[in-house]
């Protein structure tokens, strides 16, 4: 008989017979007892393995002087752990506390025990007898703990869901446009061979969009996987000037890093408040432009404002969009992310003057930005000039327009070991003050020299005025290639 279904009753009469079962369940009782006294041993046996104070009765034998100085110390705790256990869960009539696989324990059964008058009582199924109390209480502790263990915690499911984010932007950055051109090629020999079709033939007729600064959706820039991106490294953007709508801008950003992610998070998405920080200008940051003749991943980057880093693109935005329009170009493209590593502050600056010649060109103010932490978030193995590797990164970079690292984050479920995770290290953007620029239609070597060292200083300006604030020691000083 199992001990849910056992019920008390009460015997009336005193019939032989009735006093021959009230024996056997007296006989039952005892049985049954025992049977939980040597499971609660049994538990508190295993509760106890490998600790260095035990219950009494699971020691070895003992002297009385051992038992006389142990006993003291065992009320104790005994007494410690009891006043826990009823702060938490508060004992209801019959129910037994036994140890389990946490602490606290879990209540693991109850027994209510019901004694009539004259102790005359016997175990019977009757549906009219009272049922057993205390069961829901011991399933609530159950439940409480199973919302305390740790791959429920809160804050444990964010940071999964910070990495999941930033993955996923990493992968749709390395392989998302060559994997949907593969599945597009390969949608051609199947029956899906229309929707391919009409892809294509969508493409064509969209093919200069993004030169005209895409399609920008504001449902995208704000999705909540942006916000969890941000949160993971964190990333943050400072605002130390006011920008004019009237005007238009031109902002360098530095350093370039392995990815730029600084610059997609702050100025491609509302993950730090952009618009909110500068109103009513709107943010474009410039990409190679390849990245716009893979399907699929075209329309991903136009989403969020990027565009392609050419001369028409520019020309348009600057001068057939109306004003408040600010281009962000990461200036040292990937020359600069060649020398990208941690604890490294350099810049690739010096001959790049290309920028400056397109201010002047449209009148539009040039702004330098300096993120702090960019270098942090990736390692990578650095070709000394000369080498074999450094001359297949170079001709990479000149007839390809990118150059490929080896580099190294950390792996999706552990931070020691190696993946495309990048590092959690802050990333603080700092957006400086804007360099008035006159608008010149042919502007000559000597004004594109002028102004150009002028943002040189600028950007040195802005890197001293702000490394203090983010980790730096006052001696770093911005090396400018």
């Amino acid at each position: 008989m199992e001990l849910s279904q056992l019920r008390v009753a009460k015997v009336t009469g005193g019939a032989a017979s009735k006093l021959s079962k009230i024996r056997v369940v007296r006989k039952s009782i005892a049985r049954v007892l025992t049977v939980i006294n040597q499971t609660q041993k049994e538990n508190l046996r295993k509760f106890y393995k490998g600790k260095k104070y035990k219950p009494l009765d699971l020691r070895p034998k003992k002297t009385r002087a051992m038992r006389r100085r142990l006993n003291k110390h065992d009320e104790n705790l005994k007494t410690k752990k009891q006043q826990r256990k009823e702060r938490l869960y508060p004992l209801r009539k019959g129910e037994l506390y036994l140890p389990g696989a946490g602490d606290p324990d879990f209540l693991v059964f109850d027994l209510e025990f019901v004694i009539q008058e004259d102790f005359q009582c016997f175990f019977s199924p009757s549906a009219e007898s009272k049922p057993l109390t205390g069961t829901g209480s011991s399933i609530l502790s159950a439940l409480q703990d199973l919302f305390s263990v740790t791959w429920l915690n809160r804050s444990k499911v964010e940071k999964q869901l910070q990495v999941i984010s930033v993955l996923q932007w990493v992968l749709s950055f390395l392989v998302l446009g060559v994997a949907c051109s593969a599945i597009l090629m390969y949608a051609f020999c199947t029956d899906c061979w229309l929707i391919a079709v009409l892809y294509f033939t969508w493409l064509v007729f969209d093919w200069n969009t993004p030169k005209k600064g895409g399609r920008r959706s504001q449902w995208v820039r704000n999705w909540a996987v942006w916000r969890y991106f941000r949160d993971y490294f964190p990333i943050q953007l400072v605002k130390t000037h006011n920008l004019l709508t009237s005007r238009n801008y031109i902002f360098g950003y530095h350093p370039h890093g392995i990815m730029g992610l600084g610059a997609f998070c702050n100025f491609s998405t509302e993950a730090t408040e952009v618009s909110k920080k500068f109103p009513g200008i709107r943010p474009y940051l410039a990409t190679l432009a390849g990245n716009f003749r893979m399907p699929v991943l075209r329309e991903y980057l136009m989403s969020g404002g990027i565009c392609p880093v050419n001369r028409d693109t520019i020309d348009y935005l600057l001068s057939k969009n109306g004003s408040g329009n600010a281009i962000i170009i990461v200036v040292g493209g990937a020359a600069e992310s060649l020398s990208s590593m941690p604890g490294k502050n350099a810049v690739t600056l010096r001959n790049r003057k290309g920028f400056v010649k397109l201010a002047l060109r449209h009148g539009a103010d040039l702004v330098p930005i300096y993120s702090f932490g960019e270098n942090e978030v990736y390692k990578q193995v650095i070709f000394e000039e000369g080498s074999w590797g450094r001359w297949v990164q170079k001709k990479f970079q000149k007839y390809i327009g990118f150059a490929p690292c080896i580099f190294h984050g950390r792996g999706l479920f552990s931070s020691d070991t190696w993946g495309l995770v990048p590092y959690s290290k802050p990333i603080t953007t700092v957006v400086g003050e804007p360099i008035t620029i006159p608008k010149l239609e042919h502007p000559t070597q000597q004004d594109i020299d002028l102004y150009h060292a002028m943002y040189m200083e600028a950007l040195v300006k802005l890197f001293d005025q702000h490394k203090t604030k983010f980790g730096l020691p006052e001696t770093e000083v911005l090396e400018v290639n």
